[in-house]
């Protein structure tokens, strides 16, 4: 699967609160741009593990990698397989 996540401008952002799961409350006022990212995810061949690759920057903390925190969210809950996910 791909998909074209879209772009934002934060024109404004209010930060209300720290939740339990490390995310905020926020309120926030955007404005949408064409540009995006892409976004592949492919579903994992035999028992590798979920990985997550990128093209144009380097990010070496998959902890605190929002994607990454989707999918165990979601994974938590599903029984999902292990995929390939590249940005």
């Amino acid at each position: 699967m791909i998909c074209y996540p879209n772009a934002k401008i934060n024109i404004g952002l209010n930060i209300i609160s720290k939740r339990e799961d490390d995310f905020h409350n926020i309120e926030s006022l955007i404005v949408p741009i064409p540009l995006y990212d892409i976004l592949e995810v492919v579903k994992q061949k035999g028992e590798c593990d979920t990985k997550i690759s990128y093209s144009g920057f380097v990010f070496d903390n998959n902890k605190a990698n929002l994607v990454m925190r989707a999918y165990d969210l979601i994974k938590y809950d599903f029984d999902i397989p292990n995929i390939r996910i590249h940005l």
